[in-house]
């Protein structure tokens, strides 16, 4: 974290997002074009991903029965 108390980003392309993720590239694409996952261009083509922003969307799974 810095002085601010943020996290440092933890810059990644679409191809290595989407191996952190285990998910496809294109799913990562479509969440940026959707809106639901930040990106920033670096050039003319590659799209870099905050990792932390992929965390951030992580929730977990609460059961709604309990298994006996």
């Amino acid at each position: 974290m810095n002085e601010n108390g943020h996290r440092e980003p933890r810059w990644a392309t679409v191809d290595e997002a989407a191996e952190y993720a285990r998910c496809s590239p294109r799913t990562i694409r479509r969440w940026i074009h959707g809106g639901r996952l930040d990106a920033e261009r670096m050039g003319p083509r590659r799209l870099m991903v905050d990792l932390n922003l992929i965390d951030a969307m992580r929730t977990p799974v609460i059961p709604t029965t309990t298994r006996k």
